[in-house]
Parts: C-alpha cells; structure tokens; sequence
C-alpha cells in the first residue's frame, strides 16, 4: 500500500506540474515548422525556466521534455563512435552540448548489451527511435563502494521495461538512477536527454553477480568492461 500511495503522489505531482505547463506548451507547439537548431534554442531556455521554478518535480520534467522531442520527425544524426569494449556493437554520438541538458545518440546492434551504469545528479530520459530495447532500472544501496574499478555494490532491481519506438524510460537523481540496455533482435536507435541537477560524481560500470528480478535487492560490483566482457 506504502508503494501505491507514493506512486500516486508522484503521478498527482507530475500531472500538476504539466497542467501548469500548458500556456508555455501551446505557444511552442506552434513553432512546429521551425527548424531544428530555432526549436532546440526555445526548449532549452523552457527547460531552464523549468528547472529553476520547480526543482522537485524531476519527474514532470522528463515527461515534459520526453514529449517535446517525441514529436518532432526531424531530430538529426549526431556523429557516431563506437564503444571499444563492446560486442555486439554500441554507437555513441552526442549532439553539442548546452545548458541544461545534453542529448546524446545511441545505436545498439542486434543483441547488444550495456551494462548497468549510473548517472550521479543527473537525470536521462531515453527515447527509443527504431527497433526494441528492454531497459532494466535499479538503484544502489547507499552503503554500497562508490563506483571504481572494483568494489562491492547492492542494487535494488525496480524495473525492467520493453521500449519500441517513441516509448520512453526515466533515469532520476534518487529514483531508478541507474540503467542497463539490452538490444532486441533487429537492434535499437534511440536519443538520451541528459539533464544535470546538482554536481558530476563518479561513473561506473557494474557486473550484477545475482540473477535479475524486479523487487530484488542484487549483489553486484563495479567493474571495467573493457578488461571484463560482462554477459546480459
């Protein structure tokens, strides 16, 4: 019950939040058959605007910026590099940055596997734009190491999510705030938005050492995968 009152407040404060968007959502909406770089420079100084009046409401935000980008037909291809460890491949490419968020390009081959990874202070809402990823979120016990090339780690498994294109998955500061990828058979193309909310900490990767399963709090440990292939 603890569990379906605190989703409710979170889903009562999203809706509120959004129906304080409305009037500043119309007027952008009608810049539609703007181009990219004039859409991009608007929503990024709403966002600001966002951010600045209402820092609490992490979750309202993503879905705002989720359905902004999720209506554009437009969005265009960053440059691509690809992750030297990774087999299947990975591709990343990260449009130029700019305040207060990033949008980075991922391309996942067929049966392509990122491993969990968090995102300190940050939010990510990653929108899928061709082919199907199942996403797995977890958050770190806080007497867990803090993320090196090795360490112990525990993480609560919270949700694993199937996305084909145009669905979306949240990373928040203090809620579902690491992720995993795994790729479906005909690959995965998708956009992260990167928003930072408080100071860049340390970044790692984790090898989870227990079974997945939502609900379940699983042992793992920070790992390197360039010198550790690390298996779905």
């Amino acid at each position: 019950m603890k569990h379906q009152s605190n989703r409710r407040n979170v889903l009562s404060a999203s809706l509120a939040f959004l129906a304080g968007l409305a009037p500043a959502s119309r007027a952008l909406a009608q810049d539609n058959g703007s181009d990219w770089e004039s859409y991009l420079a608007a929503t990024r100084q709403e966002a600001l605007e966002l951010i600045r009046g209402n820092r609490d409401d992490v979750a309202g935000y993503l879905h705002w910026i989720s359905s902004r980008l999720a209506a554009r037909t437009d969005v265009p291809s960053a440059p691509l590099q690809p992750v030297g460890w990774a087999d299947p491949a990975i591709l990343f490419g990260t449009h130029p940055p700019a305040a207060p968020f990033v949008l980075i390009e991922f391309r996942l081959a067929p049966g392509a596997y990122l491993p969990p990874h968090n995102h300190p202070n940050a939010s990510v809402s990653t929108l899928l734009l061709e082919g199907e990823a199942t996403i797995d979120n977890y958050e770190l016990d806080p007497d867990s190491d803090p993320p090196g090339l090795r360490g112990e780690a525990r993480l609560r498994h919270t949700v694993t999510q199937m996305l084909r294109p145009g669905d979306c998955n949240f990373v928040q500061p203090v809620r579902n705030n690491l992720h995993a990828f795994r790729a479906g058979p005909h690959g995965a193309r998708g956009i992260d938005i990167t928003t930072q909310h408080g100071p860049s900490g340390a970044f790692g990767y984790l090898k989870l050492l227990e079974p997945r399963s939502v609900g379940a709090t699983l042992r793992a440990e920070w790992v390197n995968p360039a010198q550790e292939r690390l298996a779905p």
